[in-house]
């Protein structure tokens, strides 16, 4: 299994709402790269 991580030590460069925002069905089809079959694998970053 191969897995790919980007990371930013810069943290007014983490944009944590974009990445863990939620799309609608219009987003979904203009983002036709993100395979959503594998979304239960996904990491979810956590602002405290």
């Amino acid at each position: 299994m191969s897995m790919s991580v980007s990371l930013k030590k810069a943290t007014n460069k983490t944009n944590i709402r974009h990445n863990n925002r939620t799309m609608s069905e219009k987003e979904k089809e203009q983002n036709s790269h993100i395979d959503y079959s594998r979304s239960d694998e996904n990491k979810y970053l956590v602002q405290k």
